[in-house]
C-alpha cells in the first residue's frame, strides 16, 4: 500500500511539473509576463527564435491589427500589450481568437491572450484592437513555453508599434486586404499610393479604388480575357475638374471607350477626393444589363492601374502604374499583392544575392548571433577568386557574441564577409568582398520582409574605376527596381574604405530608424538579412559591342565598298579592312560580356516580370551564337566568280542583320530586367533615337547606292570604249586579284564620307549616353 501512495505522489508531482498550466497562463502571470518558476525552467542565455509579426507596423485609434506568434514549435504562450511609457498597465483588447487561444489578464476586458491547451503549435494568430485614448508607442510583451519539459522564454519584447500620424501624399493599407477582401496595392511597409480591392457580395461585387493623385486622373480595376489590357471591362474612379465619379468602360489595346455604357449596374457609390487622395467604393452587378460589359461570374485576368485625364479623355497609364494577375481568377478568391506582377520591370540580374533563413533584429545581440554561417543560405555565392582573401568570421572572436556575422568561406579562404554591431541608435556594418576584376563594383546589404531583394531597404558600398569608395542608401520595390534615396545621404556615414588587390573593404554606420519614412526600414524590427554583390557595368561590353562597333562595321560593309578604290592597305580594300577591324572588336567585346555574365549567373536566368523581359536571356544566346557563327562563315566563302557566291553573300548579310536587330531588342529589353538600376525612361529614349537614326541612315545611303548604279549604267551606255566593271565596285572580297587597272569615279563619294563620319559621331554619342546611365545607375 505504501508503494501505491508513493507512486501516486510521484506521478502527481510529475504531472504538475509537466502540465503546469496546460489551459493557459493564470492572471498572476500577467504582471511580469513570466511563468511561475516552480512549474517552468528558464532558457535564459539561449538564442530566442520566436517573434511577433504584425499585419501593420503602426496603429490608429480603434484599429484591428493581426498579431502572429511564430518562430518554432511551442506549447504555451502569453501575450499582452503595453505603452512604452508605462510597463505596468496592459492596453488594447484581444478579439476574434482562434480555438487554441483565450483571453486572460482580466478576461472581461481582453487585455491578454494565452493558450487553451498544451498541444504543440507552430504559430498562433490573434487580433488586437488598439486603444482610443493614447498616441504612445506600443510594445507587446510575451512569453513562450517550448515543450513538455516546460522550458520557456519569458518577458520578451516585440518590435515597437507606433501611432500613425497623418500622412502627406500617401495612405495606409486596408487591414482587411488578404483577409476578407482581394487586393492589389502598391505599398511599401503598408504605406501606399495605389490600392484596388474587391469583395464577393453574392450577386454583386463590391469594388474599392484608392490612389494618390496630384492632378486630374483615374484609378481603375479591369477584367480582361488576356494578361495585357484589352479587350477588357474596366471600372474607373475618376477625378476631373474637382468632380469625382465612377464610370464603366471598355479597353481595346490602349484605347478607352466609355460612351453608351449603362451605369445602372453601379450602386452604393461613396466617392471623395481629400488631401490628394482619390477614393471610390461602389457595388457592381456580376451580370450587367449592358451586354458590352463582361460577366463577372466568370474568371478573368485582373488589371489594376492609374493614369492621367486630359480634358475628358482617359490617357494611357504607362508601364509603371499597371499590374496584372498572372492567371485568370474568380472574384470570390481573396488575392493579395503577390498574385499580381508588374506590367514591366526594370536590368541586369547578374548580381549574386544571399539571404538569411530566418528574420533577425540588427539591434538585438541574441538575434544577431543567429546570423552566423549555419543560419544563412549561401548557395548563390561562389568565390570570385581564391587569390584574394578577406577575414573569415571564424577568425573574429566577436562573431556570434557581440557581432552578427556572415561569411562565404571555404578552407579558411573567404570571398565575402559581412558583420554588424549595434551602437545605440546606429548600426555599424563592415563589408568585405573580393571583386575578381578591376572597375566599378558594389556590395550591398538589404533588409527584406520576404528574404528576396524585392521590397527591401538597401545600403551599398561602391567602388569606381578610380578606386573611390562611397556608401549610399536606396530601396527596392516589388519589381526589383532600385531607387537611390539621395535625401537620406546623412543617414549613413562612411568610416573607412579601401580597394586593393581586388578586395573591397568598407565600414560605415547606418541609423537604426528614421521617423515617418517607410522606405528606410526600422532595424529595431526583425528582417531577413540579404547581401548582394556584382560588377556595376557588365552590360557595358554588350552596349559597346553592338551599338557602336557592330553598327560601324556593318555601315562600312553595306554602303562604302566603292570608296577609296585605289587604296589597298594590307592587300585589302579600305572598306574591308575597316569592316574586319570593327567586327573583330565587336566579336571580342560581345563574347567577353557573354562569358562574364554566365560566370556570374552560372545558369540560364529565370526572370520575374513582364513577358517580354523573360525573352532577354534567349535573345542574348541567339545573338551571341550568330556573332560567333558569322566570322567562321566568312572563312568559308567561295571565290567572287563562283556561281554559289550569291548564296554566301545573302547568308552572311542575313546573319549580320538579324543578329544586329536582335541585339538592339535585347539591349532595349535589358533596361527593364529585374534589379536594373538604369533610368528606364532615359534608356528607352536613347534606344528609340538610336533605332530611328539607323533607319534614316540606312534609307539615305540606300538611295545614294541606287543613284550610283543608275549613273554608272548611263555611263556604260554612252561611253562605248570606256566601260567599268561593277564587280570591281561591289565585290564582297576584300582583295582585288588582278590589281586595280583603273579607278572609276564614284558618284557622291564626298557626301558618303560625310554621312559615315556623322554616323560614327551619332553612334558614339548615343553609346556614351547609354553607358553613362548604366554606370550612373550603379554608383
Amino acid at each position: 500500500m505504501l508503494r501505491i501512495y508513493v507512486s501516486v505522489f510521484v506521478f502527481s508531482v510529475i504531472i504538475q511539473s509537466v502540465c503546469s498550466y496546460p489551459t493557459g497562463a493564470p492572471n498572476s502571470a500577467c504582471t511580469h509576463v513570466t511563468p511561475e518558476a516552480r512549474h517552468y525552467k528558464s532558457t535564459a542565455g539561449n538564442v530566442n527564435p520566436f517573434f511577433l509579426k504584425f499585419s501593420k507596423h503602426y496603429y490608429s485609434h480603434g484599429d484591428k491589427i493581426q498579431v502572429t506568434l511564430s518562430g518554432g514549435q511551442f506549447n504555451g504562450f502569453l501575450i499582452v500589450a503595453r505603452k512604452t511609457t508605462d510597463d505596468a498597465k496592459n492596453v488594447g483588447t484581444f478579439t476574434d481568437l482562434p480555438s487554441e487561444a483565450k483571453l486572460t489578464c482580466d478576461p472581461t476586458t481582453g487585455r491578454g491572450v494565452t493558450q487553451t491547451n498544451a498541444n504543440p503549435k507552430n504559430s498562433v494568430t490573434v487580433n488586437w484592437v488598439a486603444p482610443t485614448d493614447t498616441t504612445d508607442d506600443i510594445v507587446f510583451k510575451y512569453s513562450v513555453v517550448l515543450d513538455i519539459a516546460s522550458n520557456y522564454f519569458a518577458n520578451l519584447n516585440s518590435t515597437i508599434l507606433r501611432y500613425a500620424s497623418p500622412l502627406q501624399g500617401k495612405f495606409y493599407k486596408d487591414s482587411e486586404c488578404g483577409r476578407s477582401r482581394g487586393c492589389y496595392s502598391n505599398c511599401l511597409h503598408d504605406i501606399c499610393d495605389l490600392e484596388t480591392s474587391w469583395q464577393d457580395k453574392g450577386d454583386n461585387i463590391e469594388i474599392s479604388l484608392t490612389a494618390v493623385l496630384n492632378n486630374d486622373g483615374y484609378v481603375s480595376l479591369g477584367f480582361s480575357n488576356a494578361s495585357l489590357m484589352g479587350p477588357a471591362t474596366v471600372y474607373y474612379c475618376t477625378l476631373n475638374n474637382g468632380s469625382v465619379s465612377v464610370i464603366p468602360g471598355l479597353t481595346f489595346g490602349h484605347r478607352h471607350t466609355e460612351s453608351n455604357l449603362s451605369t445602372s449596374g453601379i450602386s452604393n457609390e461613396v466617392s471623395n477626393y481629400t488631401d490628394g487622395i482619390l477614393k471610390c467604393r461602389f457595388t457592381v452587378q456580376k451580370e450587367s444589363s449592358d451586354p458590352a460589359l463582361f460577366n463577372l461570374t466568370d474568371p478573368w485576368y485582373l488589371n489594376a492601374a492609374k493614369g492621367p485625364i486630359q480634358g475628358d479623355s482617359l490617357r494611357f497609364h504607362g508601364r509603371i502604374d499597371r499590374n496584372v494577375t498572372s492567371y485568370r481568377v474568380n472574384l470570390s478568391d481573396v488575392l493579395t499583392d503577390e498574385y499580381f506582377q508588374p506590367a514591366v520591370t526594370s536590368t541586369a540580374a547578374t548580381s549574386q544575392t544571399t539571404s538569411s533563413a530566418t528574420r533577425a533584429t540588427m539591434t538585438t545581440l541574441t538575434n544577431a548571433a543567429t546570423l552566423t554561417d549555419t543560419a544563412l543560405t549561401a548557395t548563390a555565392l561562389t568565390a570570385s577568386t581564391k587569390s584574394s582573401v578577406v577575414t573569415p568570421s571564424g577568425a573574429d572572436a566577436e562573431c556570434g557574441s557581440t557581432k552578427g556575422c556572415f561569411d562565404n568561406c571555404n578552407n579558411g579562404k573567404c570571398d565575402l564577409f559581412v558583420s554588424w554591431i549595434s551602437k545605440g541608435e546606429q548600426i555599424e556594418f563592415s563589408l568585405n568582398t573580393t571583386t575578381g576584376h578591376n572597375g566599378d563594383y558594389y556590395l550591398a546589404v538589404g533588409f527584406s520582409e520576404t528574404g528576396k531583394m524585392g521590397k527591401a531597404s538597401v545600403v551599398a558600398c561602391t567602388v569606381n574605376q578610380d578606386s573611390i569608395i562611397d556608401v549610399y542608401v536606396s530601396y527596392n520595390d516589388d519589381a526589383y527596381n532600385n531607387k537611390q534615396m539621395k535625401d537620406l545621404k546623412t543617414a549613413v556615414k562612411l568610416i573607412s574604405g579601401s580597394y586593393k588587390d581586388g578586395v573591397l573593404q568598407c565600414t560605415f554606420t547606418r541609423v537604426a530608424s528614421i521617423a515617418n519614412n517607410s522606405y528606410f526600414f526600422d532595424l529595431n524590427e526583425p528582417w531577413y538579412f540579404i547581401t548582394a554583390r556584382g560588377p556595376a557595368t557588365l552590360g557595358c561590353l554588350m552596349v559597346i559591342a553592338w551599338m557602336l562597333l557592330a553598327s560601324i562595321g556593318l555601315g562600312f560593309a553595306r554602303f562604302l565598298k566603292p570608296l577609296w578604290p585605289s587604296s589597298m592597305p594590307c592587300g585589302v580594300k579600305v572598306w574591308f579592312a575597316m569592316h574586319r577591324a570593327f567586327m573583330v572588336l565587336a566579336f571580342l567585346c560581345g563574347c567577353a560580356g557573354f562569358i562574364i555574365i554566365f560566370i556570374q549567373v552560372k545558369e540560364y536566368s529565370t526572370i520575374v516580370g513582364a513577358f517580354y523581359t523573360k525573352a532577354h536571356p534567349i535573345l542574348g544566346i541567339i545573338t551571341t551564337a550568330l556573332l560567333v557563327i558569322n566570322p567562321f562563315m566568312s572563312l568559308l566563302r567561295c571565290a567572287p566568280d563562283n556561281p554559289r557566291r550569291p548564296y554566301f553573300n545573302w547568308a552572311h548579310r542575313a546573319a549580320g542583320t538579324i543578329s544586329h536587330i536582335l541585339a538592339t531588342i535585347a539591349i532595349t529589353v535589358g533596361l527593364y530586367l529585374p534589379k536594373s538600376q538604369v533610368d528606364n525612361d532615359a534608356g528607352l529614349a536613347i534606344m528609340i533615337v538610336y533605332s530611328a537614326w539607323h533607319l534614316c541612315f540606312f534609307l539615305i545611303m540606300s538611295l545614294l547606292n541606287d543613284l550610283k548604279v543608275n549613273i554608272i549604267k548611263r555611263d556604260t551606255s554612252s561611253k562605248k570604249g570606256n566601260t567599268y566593271s561593277l564587280n570591281h565596285l561591289d565585290q564582297a572580297d576584300g582583295a582585288e586579284p588582278g590589281g586595280i587597272k583603273q579607278a572609276p569615279v564614284v558618284p557622291n563619294a564626298g557626301l558618303r564620307q560625310c554621312l559615315m563620319f556623322l554616323h560614327v559621331c551619332v553612334l558614339a554619342a548615343l553609346t556614351g549616353a547609354l553607358l553613362y546611365y548604366v554606370i550612373q545607375g550603379n554608383v
